[in-house]
């Protein structure tokens, strides 16, 4: 499995590093949410690799994000993925990347700015 992860985390990271001048980019590797919901909580491969994604996204967008030591701030994965799931349940045509894009527009002004601003 461990074979498996870093390579996953390289592709969805890479994805959210470039965007054209009106913002647009390609995502690689996305599922529909559709595809999320099926492997959610079946704990098999396709679950394991979605959630590789996810967390790919989530330190892509804290690297490549000014001022942003963690979108996440107080929030911890858990609560994200239920976030993730609600919001897919109501759209289930869209595509992860627009459910993240949507997630981190939510998360952003409550984001820690620094590592100080985390605690740490």
């Amino acid at each position: 499995m461990k074979r498996l992860v870093f390579p996953v985390l390289l592709l969805a990271s890479a994805s959210a590093w470039a965007a054209d001048g009106t913002g647009g980019y390609a995502s690689q590797g996305a599922p529909s949410c559709e595809t999320y919901l099926a492997h959610r909580g079946q704990d098999d491969l396709e679950e394991a690799t979605q959630l590789c994604w996810i967390a790919g996204y989530l330190t892509a967008y804290d690297r490549q994000t000014p001022r942003t030591y963690s979108i996440l701030g107080h929030y911890d994965l858990d609560t994200l993925l239920y976030w993730i799931e609600d919001y897919c349940r109501a759209s289930p045509r869209i595509s992860l990347t627009d459910a993240m894009a949507e997630l981190t527009h939510e998360l952003y002004p409550k984001r820690y700015k620094t590592a100080k601003h985390a605690g740490r």
